[in-house]
């Protein structure tokens, strides 16, 4: 049996907001119709930067990120990951950062049998939750909470990462 199909057939569906500070994912079970679990990995730069080369100090928060995804891997088996994809213009160092993640996602999707990654853009998101594409995030919020009220129960605070559990479950 291939590791991203449970022993009831189906997988869970990953959603996904990307970002190497704050990486947001919010695990979907198909079967039970509701959301299991959601975290956001914070990862942060080394304070001192004559100790580690920048480029370095990036491996090591990706490895942290994989790290944290991967351990939720055993409990609730992926099927497929949907993520919020890049928007634009980005400062070069948002994108570079935007791109580990992004690289991380395809990496740790292949590894398992290359599953399958869709992306949707943050208007299509924000049209889809609030009806609009300016929609804030207190409305995207408030639309994820109206469809699926126990993410009230599993988004961790505190203010500031909490979005990004609830970006990675629109």
């Amino acid at each position: 049996m291939p590791r991203s199909v449970s022993s009831k057939g189906y997988g869970m569906i990953y959603g996904i907001d990307i970002g190497l500070r704050n990486f947001g994912y919010a695990i979907y079970d198909p079967s039970l119709g509701e959301f299991v679990r959601t975290n956001c990995v914070v990862t942060l730069p080394c304070d001192d930067k004559s100790k580690i080369y920048a480029a370095d100090d990036d491996i090591r928060r990706g490895r942290e990120v994989a790290m944290a995804l991967s351990g939720e891997f055993e409990q609730f088996p992926p099927s497929v990951f949907v993520s919020e994809g890049m928007s634009y213009p980005r400062s070069s160092t948002s994108s570079a950062l935007m791109g580990i993640s992004v690289g991380i996602l395809v990496t740790v999707a292949t590894m398992l049998g290359n599953l399958p990654i869709y992306t949707v853009s943050p208007q299509m998101i924000k049209i889809s939750m609030t009806g609009k594409k300016t929609g804030t995030k207190d409305q995207v919020q408030g639309a994820c909470l109206a469809v699926h009220p126990e993410l009230l129960s599993l988004v961790r605070p505190p203010a500031g990462v909490h979005e990004h559990q609830f970006d990675a479950a629109a």
